[in-house]
């Protein structure tokens, strides 16, 4: 089995209290409209950001951002999250993401042509690594722990476990592969920076 673990740029360690709230909140059918909570902060002159935390959408704008900025804002920063999280409970999603990505960035349909058919689904239980996958029985497992990062960061790490259905070690082979996705130096970047910061603050 190949796997994004330890060894890789893509390791992570997150509190299991943060990945509950965000399974709880990606998967929850009574959460599927969670509270949003606006945060005005003197620190922040111009960046806004928005996340999951405790159930809630957390906004957090500069203080002195005018009420019809805000609205905007939150607006558009929650729809980012709502999309996120439909791509999240949705496996037919990831399936379509996965066969667009073999199509783009690669040479052979390695889908349609496994020896077995692959099947790809968020998990709940991979709390060391991103991703993994059996060849074998063409499955690709994703750490739900993505699920609240962004696009390109999902799709690396996607593209990583295909090219495992074809390629098992990580020799000079795969990285030709993989090399392909356009942003994989930026999301590999992405998940080192996020690994850190959350090293530092445990």
């Amino acid at each position: 089995m190949s796997e994004l673990s330890e060894t890789s740029l893509f390791d992570f360690l997150e509190s299991d209290k943060c990945a509950q709230e965000l399974d709880d909140v990606a998967t929850s059918p009574e959460k599927s409209e969670p509270e949003i909570e606006i945060q005005r902060s003197k620190k922040r002159r111009k960046t806004c950001t928005a996340f999951l935390q405790g159930g809630k959408i957390i906004v957090q704008v500069p203080a002195r951002m005018s009420q019809r900025e805000v609205e905007i804002t939150v607006a558009e920063l929650v729809g980012r999250i709502k999309r996120r999280e439909q791509v999240a409970v949705d496996p037919d999603l990831l399936m379509r993401r996965a066969g667009e990505l073999v199509a783009k960035y690669l040479d052979q349909d390695i889908i349609g042509t496994h020896l077995v058919p692959v099947t790809i689904r968020w998990v709940t239980n991979q709390n060391s690594r991103w991703g993994s996958c059996t060849p074998g029985t063409g499955a690709i497992r994703l750490s739900h722990r993505l699920q609240s990062m962004p696009q390109y960061v999902q799709d690396a790490v996607l593209f990583h476990e295909l090219i495992h259905l074809v390629v098992l070690g990580h020799n000079a082979q795969f990285y030709k592969l993989v090399n392909r996705f356009p942003e994989i130096e930026r999301a590999n970047a992405y998940l080192a920076g996020y690994a850190h910061a959350r090293n530092r603050n445990n």
